[in-house]
C-alpha cells in the first residue's frame, strides 16, 4: 500500500488478495490484528467491516477477531 491506510483501503486489499487466490469468504474463520485503530475499531475497523460483509453474504458463518496473540503474551508477561 502506497497512499493511505484507512480501514476501507486495507479491507479492499484484503478482499483483492482473497479473490486473487480464490478464497471463499464463507471459509474465513477469524482475523488476527494488531492494536491499530483502523484494524480494531468496533464499527469502522477492518475486522468489523469484514465481519459485516461475511455475515451479509453468509448469515450462518461464524467469524472471530483476535488481537495478535504474540502481542497479548508480551503484555501479560509485563504484569
Amino acid at each position: 500500500m502506497h497512499d493511505t491506510a484507512t480501514s476501507q483501503d486495507i479491507l479492499k486489499k484484503v478482499e483483492q488478495v482473497l479473490h486473487d487466490y480464490g478464497f471463499d469468504l464463507s471459509k474465513l474463520a477469524c482475523l488476527s490484528t494488531d492494536g491499530a485503530a483502523t484494524m480494531v475499531g468496533r464499527l469502522n475497523g477492518v475486522g468489523a467491516k469484514l465481519r459485516t460483509k461475511i455475515e451479509n453474504l453468509h448469515p450462518h458463518s461464524e467469524f472471530a477477531q483476535f488481537h495478535c496473540i504474540i502481542h497479548q503474551q508480551s503484555l501479560c508477561s509485563k504484569i
